[in-house]
């Protein structure tokens, strides 16, 4: 009898050894599929990317990338790395403008990025050409090429920067605040017809007689706005035209980006009104309506290009049509979008934006 029941004993400490010991054996199993979690995405360009977590260090080649970042929530420690574009933008990003700089987004230092130990590094999609970055760059430093200046993709982009960070939540408020006057004014415009529609000559500041056509953000951000951009027809994102061209297509607006010029910061209009004047007093422009009705405009890069295209809307919009949007109140919305989302105070960097400046 003892024999028997010392048999059951026996049994049931053999099962108890082998379940605490199936449990030890597989704490660790786990641990290691935490710590080597994987978020897989298609960025921009069509590819697909391993992202591993948590995302620590990364590298961030343009101001675009670095404003929906800090909009967002992502905290300025995980990043390790700069464009030099970055660090000239210190009023707006004064966390990371002093961080280890990494070339630019069209040539960046690889021996630098290699140094820095980054998990991602975050571009353009068409800058730098792949032969100067990822097919360069060891196997475990991952690239994530996002525009976040191109408003038919901003909304998406938002999105997938929230869902690499875990800040779901964050990305869909700030893709509203951004969409949200762009879409308002989308409503006030959509059934403007054709002849009310204001015809526009963009041109890029630093290359006089360079357009913008289809498949530009700038081209995107004229029709949205309610604008009929005279280039849109032009072989090419960035077409070169004659002056005899523009002259003859006689548009109701000019709108001149002057794109070393940041508005964050910089209260000085000299250059903005230079940019207009000279531009006003070239050869036959004399001739042309906007010209003599006075609705000849240079921006700031800072509010035309890049991230900040929903405050450069905004902005369009009241030019295009003042009557229309008279009550739209742009220091308002940048005020907001400055110190709700980017954390800095409106009056200490508002600077100069537009001239000749909006009433």
């Amino acid at each position: 009898m003892k024999g028997q029941k010392i048999v059951p004993l026996i049994m049931l400490a053999l099962i108890f050894i082998l379940l605490a010991s199936f449990s030890f054996s597989c704490a660790p199993v786990e641990e290691e599929e935490a710590s080597s979690k994987i978020v897989t995405i298609t960025d921009s360009a069509g590819r697909t990317v391993e992202i591993p977590q948590p995302l620590e260090r990364i590298v961030v080649l343009s101001s675009d990338h670095a404003v929906a970042l800090k909009c967002i929530g992502v905290s300025p420690n995980e990043v390790v790395g700069i464009s030099k574009y970055i660090a000239d933008d210190e009023p707006i990003l004064p966390e990371i403008s002093k961080k280890p700089q990494v070339g630019s987004s069209f040539e960046p230092n690889l021996e630098k990025i290699v140094e820095l130990k980054p998990q991602v590094v975050f571009t353009y999609v068409k800058w730098p050409d792949p032969e100067k970055l990822e097919r360069k760059l060891p196997d475990e430093i991952k690239v994530v090429r996002l525009d976040l200046y191109n408003p038919e993709t901003m909304e998406r982009e938002i999105k997938l920067l929230g869902r690499i960070f875990g800040k779901e939540k964050e990305a869909e408020e700030y893709a509203e605040f951004w969409f949200s006057k762009i879409r308002a004014i989308e409503e006030k415009v959509k059934d403007l017809k054709e002849e009310e529609r204001v015809r526009v000559y963009y041109e890029h500041g630093s290359k006089p007689y360079h357009t913008c056509s289809q498949g530009s953000g700038y081209h995107q951000l004229i029709e949205m706005v309610g604008g009929i951009n005279i280039a849109r027809g032009l072989v090419g994102g960035y077409p070169e035209v004659d002056p005899e061209w523009v002259i003859q297509q006689n548009p109701d607006v000019i709108v001149r980006d002057l794109y070393k010029h940041s508005g964050f910061g910089n209260p000085d209009l000299q250059p903005l009104q230079e940019a207009t004047e000279s531009l006003k007093e070239r050869p036959g422009f004399g001739e042309i309506k906007a010209v003599k009705e006075g609705r000849v405009y240079t921006f700031a890069h800072s509010l035309w290009g890049g991230a900040f295209k929903n405050i450069g809307a905004c902005f369009l919009a009241k030019v295009f049509y003042p009557e229309l949007f008279k009550d739209l109140d742009l220091e308002e919305y940048l005020r907001e979008h400055l110190e709700k989302y980017l954390g800095v105070e409106y009056e200490k960097v508002k600077g100069a934006f537009i001239y000749p400046e909006l009433k």
